[in-house]
Order: C-alpha cells, then structure tokens, then sequence
C-alpha cells in the first residue's frame, strides 16, 4: 500500500490540530508514532485508536519528554518526517512568563537536534499566527512579517522565539535537513476528543454565558480540517522546503462571532452579551477568569492577514469560518463539552 512503509512522528498527539493531522495521515497509510508526555491517563489520547480502521496497525504512541534531548532522539528514531505541533508546557504551579518561552524554545531546539542527529529528512514544525501578527495591525500580515517580540504577551512570544530558533537551525544546517514551517490561526471545527483546547475554549465561554461584555477582538480562524490538510501538504511536496505558510482562513470579530452565534441558538436560550467591552474591564474580568488576561493586550487590535502563498502553493480551498465555527459547536454538543439546551433538561 502507498506510504506504508514510511513513518511519521506527531507530538502531542493529543492535541486538536494534532489528532487531525494524524487522521489525515492514517488515511493515507502512514505509519504514525506519536507522543504524550505521559501514558498514565489513557483516556486523554484513547480516541486515537478509534480515527480510522487501520489505527491499531499503524499508529503508535510513546511518550516524550521535550526537555530532555535523548527522549527526542528516540522518539525521532526511524522516522521520514516529523510533525513539531507543540511546545511544551511548563508545571501549573509555575508563574514565570520567562519559563514558559524557555521551554517553548528549547524543547523545538531538542525536536531539532535529535532530528539531525537521526538523519530525519524533513521537518514541519507548527507555529502560530501569533508569531506573525503582533505588532503588524496597520499593514496586510504575510509570511515576511513577524511579531514584535516587545508586544508579545507570554504565548506569541514563545511560539515566536521558537520558530525564530526553527529557522536558525534550518540555515545553519540546511545542506542536511529540510523545513517548513505553518502559522495557522485559531482552529475551529467538528470535536474528535473532548481535550480541552484554546480556541475552542473561548466559544465554550461564550456559550455557557461567562462573558459578561463583548470582548473588542478579532481572532484569525481556520477550520482544524484545512490546517490539517496544509500540514500534509507541506510535508509531501518537496517545493515547501525553507518556506513559511500562514494557514488562516478569515478574520472574525468577537462581535461577529456573537452574532453568529446568537442567530443559531438564540432560539435554544443561549444568551449572548451585546455591550463591547475594553481593557479596564478585561483587567476586572481577568480576576475571576484568566483567559481574560490572555486577551488584554489584544483588546482593540484589528488584523488582515494574507492566505494567498497557502492557496496558490499548497492548494488549500478554506472552509467558511461561520460554518467551522457552527459545526464545532454542535459538536461540543454532542459531546456534552457545553449543555445541550436542544433536549429538554432533567427536572431536579
């Protein structure tokens, strides 16, 4: 069968975009190993085994621990490509913002490393729209722009570190190793595992009405399944080699978003905010919920980002964010991630 004698690494397989990837690679026989830094909850990557039929013959799971460079060499071990789909994160108990980036940055210098050193052929190392945008509200963003690292809250800083020392390692030793790097946006679309994500988070406050006012945002979307698909793309086509892809449908507001929402389940009860909110409130707000102080220092901040080079190179034909953003929730749904208040509620 095509591709099956050829191997995959995914890290982080638990992750949403991840578990996608590795769908789309199951689909088309890879061999697949992929990484959790612990197996002690099985249950947090379970629903790996149930993405395809042929899941329990070629997907893999091991774990990894990003920090520490001889576990990456033997993840890497016998591998022709390798997905770089996350950093890794620091102890909960952590609140030194410079610790988060030093993990970011030092676990993608260890995935980098153990590449070279395995004769790994080709890397693709998922960074972020965050490493792209920040800093860049007055002009269309494309794959030449990069954060500004001083306006960079702790996240986009780590993405954008890391893949500024991606693309040191990559011209330092390119005659060895090929690489590409995607930025993709917020993913949205239909649930496969009921892990908890950052996108998908943000919706859940919405639906659940823990949003008091409306944030004065705008989020770069893409539907998890065009992520994905782009992800394939740059690793099977050789002319992606030293290129950067933003991987981001459209820009929407959280007004929008709001409205959306509002339109298709308002009629189930769901409530949804009509006053804006600013930073003052975002800084109250942040007390009782810390994805509020994630999103300060974004208030305000308006994108346009260009997704043209991933159209015209790697064929993406993007989903309609509303439409990602509809099914994604339906699916929370079913899930039970969010009530249901489609189905009539238990009496107490």
């Amino acid at each position: 069968m095509e591709n099956s004698g050829k191997k995959v690494l995914v890290t982080s397989g638990k992750g949403y975009l991840a578990s996608y990837i590795i769908l789309e690679l199951l689909k088309r026989n890879y061999h697949v190993r992929t990484t959790l830094r612990s197996l002690k909850k099985p249950e947090k990557y379970s629903h790996l085994n149930n993405l395809t039929s042929n899941a329990k013959q070629y997907l893999e799971v091991v774990e990894l621990d990003l920090r520490n460079e001889a576990s990456c060499v033997a993840a890497t071990s016998g591998c022709d490509f390798v997905f770089h789909t996350v950093s890794p994160s620091p102890p909960k108990s952590s609140k030194d913002e410079s610790e988060i980036v030093q993990l970011a940055v030092q676990g993608t210098l260890n995935i980098l490393t153990a590449c070279l050193k395995n004769k790994v052929p080709k890397i693709i190392l998922t960074s972020s729209i965050a490493a792209v945008m920040v800093g860049n509200e007055d002009s269309v963003c494309t794959e030449d722009d990069w954060s500004s690292e001083s306006a960079c809250p702790p996240y986009a800083k780590s993405e954008l570190l890391a893949e500024e020392t991606a693309w040191k390692f990559y011209n330092q030793y390119k005659d060895k190793i090929e690489f590409t790097s995607l930025c993709p946006g917020l993913c949205w679309g239909p649930l496969i595992t009921q892990n908890s994500f950052t996108a998908g988070e943000i919706v859940q406050l919405m639906m659940k009405g823990q949003l008091p006012a409306i944030p004065d945002l705008s989020y770069p979307i893409v539907d998890v399944r065009d992520a994905a698909l782009a992800h394939i793309r740059a690793m099977e086509n050789k002319e992606t080699n030293g290129k950067r892809y933003i991987i981001v449908s459209d820009c929407m507001s959280a007004e929008e978003i709001m409205d959306c929402l509002a339109k298709e389940f308002g009629r189930y009860g769901y409530r949804f905010p009509k006053v804006k909110a600013g930073k003052i409130f975002a800084r109250l707000a942040a007390i009782f919920n810390p994805m509020f102080k994630l999103l300060i220092s974004a208030i305000g901040s308006q994108y346009e980002i260009s997704n043209k080079k991933s159209i015209d190179e790697l064929g993406i034909n993007y989903r309609p964010v509303n439409k990602s953003l509809l099914e994604m929730v339906y699916s929370m749904m079913e899930k039970n991630v969010i009530p249901d208040k489609r189905k009539p509620q238990p009496r107490l």
